[in-house]
């Protein structure tokens, strides 16, 4: 059987702050920084080090663990969806590639 690439998009909130010359980019629920010359670089880095983050802890079997340290929990669709002002919000779409190579069957 042939692996399937599936693809998804986790959107995280961020902030930016000038740090002298640097721009600083966060991930607060996350707790992952990053930084650049221009505030779209810092924006750039802050994506690529929320993949590595999320890759590391999936390669690792530890992101259930590592999310729940952080304070995350399951949240109700509709609930979320009614009490949530993501449009005040700084957000960031972080694409996540994943390889299936097939399911596996229970014995």
């Amino acid at each position: 059987m042939e692996p399937y690439l599936i693809r998804f998009e986790v959107c995280m909130p961020y902030e930016i702050e000038k740090d002298g010359n640097a721009n600083v980019s966060s991930c607060p629920p996350l707790d992952v920084f990053s930084q650049g010359d221009t505030e779209k670089e810092a924006l750039e880095n802050l994506v690529e080090a929320i993949q590595c983050f999320l890759e590391s802890c999936l390669s690792r079997h530890v992101l259930d663990k590592v999310l729940s340290d952080l304070g995350f929990e399951l949240a109700v669709s509709q609930e979320h969806n009614e009490n949530n002002n993501l449009e005040d919000e700084h957000m960031i779409n972080v694409p996540i590639s994943l390889v299936a190579h097939g399911q596996a069957h229970a014995a």
